[in-house]
């Protein structure tokens, strides 16, 4: 393009796009207006002016309070332009993540949290052509992760939550990005403590978090009898402070139960006055402090559930944080962790994880992976073991959150079963092949079609076989079967065509064989007969009222010929 060219387009695109963003309801039937004609040919030189035109709109953003609901408001506008223009090819695939790159790397992290909204409604559209090594998704991961390190898992944990899932749906699981194929800890989580205090038990659960921090270098360096040790130390004091709580939680029980009783000896005149007198002054207070919504109540509970704490090491606290029930429970699933972490590198673990790798991949290299002996082994069982013991016991829900916990580590036993012995298989199924499914549906529409005219399949008729198709017997009815036993000669050619009858009448009247015909009696054939000519259909009106299923006889019950015979 020639330099008075590139100036003009870049005139009338800045026109166009400010036309669009000036619009109270943006529709895709405006841009195609306004940018249509100016992208007749949609080249790189045209999407490269629209990327610098939209630069400058998302930098005009900066007047605005990055807290207001009017950036809120404008920043989505422009996010969702870019979207548009991007599926009308007027711009890069790319340009939507690179821009909202931009609007949260100048905000802090609240308002990116809002901004994230746009991402979580609009996914499947931003997601569509992502190739997770290049292009789009090395930008997706790259920013995501930027949002992620940016956020304090403190205080947004549910944000981190929410960048997590967003990404798990972007990348497939198999992606060698979010496996950690070599197993790597992230030992940047470093805890300083007083090292100077005398309180044994301080420093023994202090520096047991160092201790933990590498759970690989841990069990490379060999002490892992003393954290096993140090563990135990930690949960015996748990215990300790558990019964105590016990202790605390009868006396206040029992010193509720005496102020009830002292409660219920006062003259009922003065707890009248005394009702009264609460009700007067909840009256008068005024409406703001009065009224507390269960909304809020609800806010404080979420708020207060979402923030994950980091505890503070101070001496001070130590005795209060081994009371906190809920510091114990934290502490003691973080325990479950690492016992099922160092269980891992047992003989047994070790042999069935290569040997699987050695059935999928015999070409694989083999685990490099440190081992614990038996009796580490069964140090391990009897802690996790007393652990769980603590955790059913601890309030509310103690048994439902420890089988819980449970469940989710005997998850990730598969999903190590999956990473080192099977190599992180893809889970997606493969597309099926466009030849084969065509030679698939052409073979089923042959085989479904129909015979054709007659005069197709004359070649049937002529066959040997079917020529003396008139020639092949068919199967007596039960009116010939009784005729023909009218006209028996002898007593073993009765036999016969009387189990022919009854074989004859199994077929459409089976209902109407029970006891009421007396087999085995003289006429019992005529009694069948006229039966039958009562109910043609073979139902039982006009039987007896008293027949039931069990009344009904068994065919082979009533002998067949040879049975009879041999009699």
């Amino acid at each position: 393009m020639a330099l008075e060219a590139i100036d003009t387009f870049q005139t009338e695109l800045d026109v166009a796009i400010q036309s669009c963003l000036n619009e109270p309801n943006l529709t895709i039937q405006k841009i195609q207006q306004q940018l249509g004609p100016l992208f007749a040919d949609k080249s790189d030189a045209k999407k490269t002016q629209f990327e610098i035109a939209m630069g400058k709109h998302m930098l005009s953003l900066l007047e605005y309070d990055g807290n207001s609901e009017e950036y809120i408001m404008q920043a989505r506008k422009r996010l969702e332009f870019i979207l548009y223009c991007t599926d009308e090819g007027y711009c890069e695939e790319v340009l939507p993540l690179a821009a909202f790159e931009d609007l949260v790397d100048w905000q802090p992290i609240e308002v990116s949290m809002k901004l994230f909204e746009f991402f979580e409604k609009h996914k499947r559209r931003l997601l569509k052509g992502l190739t997770p090594n290049k292009g789009k998704g090395l930008v997706l991961l790259r920013l995501f992760n930027n949002l992620i390190r940016r956020a304090p898992k403190s205080n947004y944990s549910h944000f981190n939550g929410r960048v997590l899932i967003y990404l798990s749906n972007a990348f497939p699981l198999c992606e060698r990005s979010g496996v950690n194929p070599r197993g790597e800890c992230n030992s940047e989580n470093i805890t300083f403590y007083d090292e100077t205090d005398d309180d044994q038990d301080y420093n023994t659960f202090w520096s047991l978090q160092n201790l933990l921090n590498n759970p690989v270098k841990l069990v490379e360096s060999g002490e892992v009898d003393r954290a096993l040790e140090d563990m135990r130390v930690v949960v015996n004091k748990f215990e300790s402070a558990c019964g105590e709580e016990q202790v605390v939680k009868s006396e206040r029980m029992s010193m509720e139960l005496d102020r009830e009783e002292d409660a219920m000896d006062i003259d009922t005149d003065r707890e009248k006055r005394k009702r009264d007198k609460e009700e007067v002054v909840v009256d008068n207070v005024p409406d703001k402090k009065q009224k507390l919504s269960d909304d809020d109540e609800g806010e404080c509970e979420k708020e207060a559930y979402m923030h994950i704490p980091k505890y503070l090491p101070s001496v001070k606290l130590f005795e209060h944080e081994m009371k906190d029930a809920e510091f114990r429970k934290f502490i003691l699933v973080q325990f479950l962790i690492i016992l099922q972490y160092i269980r891992g590198c047992s003989s047994s673990e070790r042999k069935f994880l290569e040997g699987a790798r050695a059935r999928i991949h015999p070409r694989m290299v083999p685990l490099s992976m440190p081992s614990i002996s038996p009796k580490q082994e069964e140090s391990i069982a009897e802690l996790w073991t007393s652990i769980t013991a603590q955790l059913e016991n601890i309030p509310p829900h103690g048994k439902e959150f420890t089988e819980r916990i449970l469940h989710t580590l005997s998850r990730e036993k598969v999903w190590i079963y999956w990473k080192f012995a099977q190599y992180c298989p893809d889970f997606s199924k493969s597309q099926p092949i466009p030849d084969l499914s065509k030679q698939f549906a052409e073979r089923s529409a042959r085989l479904c079609a129909p015979l054709g005219e007659l005069p197709d399949i004359d070649w049937v008729v002529k066959r040997r076989e079917m020529k003396n198709a008139h020639k092949i017997v068919k199967v007596p009815s039960l009116e010939e079967c009784y005729e023909a036993l009218k006209h028996h000669e002898s007593d073993q050619e009765y036999i016969v065509k009387r189990w022919q009858t009854i074989r004859a009448a199994t077929r459409n009247h089976v209902l109407l064989i029970h006891k009421k015909i007396e087999f085995g009696k003289p006429g019992d054939m005529d009694r069948l007969i006229e039966a039958v000519n009562k109910n043609p259909k073979g139902s039982l009106e006009g039987a007896d009222e008293n027949h039931t299923a069990s009344d009904s006889i068994i065919v082979n019950e009533m002998g067949s010929p040879e049975h009879e015979l041999d009699d």
